[in-house]
This record gives structure tokens, sequence and C-alpha cells, in this order.
């Protein structure tokens, strides 16, 4: 009998001894390195994160309170001590990330446009702002080193490097 995709990930056996977050974190690498580019449902990760002998259920308590919790902490750890970037594929699962090409791609271009909107907002709060109507001059300071730092953000030059890439047609990398 043929295993589904599905098996092949719960295949993984975690180290003894190790804490929640690491078997997670590990789990992720290891899947990871075996499937590439897979994304992992979150109620396979809770499973060796919590050492559990079954998968719990999508919508059970502890992945529930995984993800709403601890989630952010396997993220941290993947970044700090793995080198790895963790990507969401929503209605699928997490993945950690298998080389640097997909920390780019996935990992840093997201956060680019989180910068790009928080620019976009800065400016759109700094718009709301009537400077002569500020009574205080230490908030009017902050004020116009805000609007400097605004300014220098919003300019051309920032905004052509925060810019996505043109997608180009000869890039044997890209795919489509």
């Amino acid at each position: 009998m043929a295993k589904s995709r599905e098996d092949g990930l719960l295949d993984y056996k975690p180290q003894e001894g190790q804490d929640g977050i690491t078997r997670a974190a590990e789990y992720l690498i290891w899947a990871a390195k075996n499937f590439p580019r897979r994304p992992v449902p979150l109620q396979y990760i809770v499973k060796f994160s919590l050492n559990e002998p079954k998968v719990p259920k999508e919508d059970s308590k502890d992945v529930l309170t995984f993800r709403d919790n601890k989630l952010r902490r396997v993220r941290s750890k993947l970044m700090k001590e793995y080198r790895r970037g963790m990507v969401y594929h929503p209605g699928i699962g997490h993945r950690a990330t298998v080389d640097d090409d997909d920390i780019v791609e996935n990992v840093m271009e997201k956060k680019r446009k989180r910068v790009q909107s928080a620019i976009s907002s800065m400016s759109e709060t700094e718009a709301m702002v009537r400077k002569d109507d500020i009574r205080s001059a230490r908030v009017r300071d902050r004020f116009e080193d805000l609007s400097d730092a605004t300014r220098r953000l919003t300019s051309p030059a920032i905004q052509n490097r925060l810019a996505p890439p043109a997608k180009s047609p000869d890039d044997p990398s890209e795919e489509t």
C-alpha cells in the first residue's frame, strides 16, 4: 500500500530531552530537508512539539494555543539559532526555508511589504497633523524629527530600493 504525502511528514523521530519549541523547530528543519518547500500542517508541528502519540485535531485546544502562544517563538528560534526563516502558506501550513534564495524571496520580501506599509502609514499620519496647532515645544520638535524621517523614507531613492523587482523573462531561477 502506497503512503500518502502526509505519511512521510510523520516519520520524524524527535530527540529526547528537548523542549517543545526546539522539537518544533527541529521538526520543521527535518521536513525542509526531506520535503523541500512543502508546507507542514500546524497540527503536525504541534504533535512533535508536544511529543503526542497522535496528530491533534486542527481545532483542538493544543493547536490553537500553540498557534497563539508558541509559533512566534518557533519562528524566532529558527532565525536566531538555525539561520532559517519560516514561511506560512495560508490554509496549508508552515515550513522552514531551505536556502538563502528562499529566505530572500519569501521572508525578506514579506518584511519589505511591511516596511512599505509602515512608511505609507507614517506619511498618512503625518499629513493629519497641523504643525501650527502643536502646543508643546517638545512634541513639535519630535514631530519635526519624525517628519524628517518620513521625508527620507518616502524619497525616491529609498522607495525605488523597496519596490518589488521586475520579473525577468530570461532568469532561469524564476519559476512560474
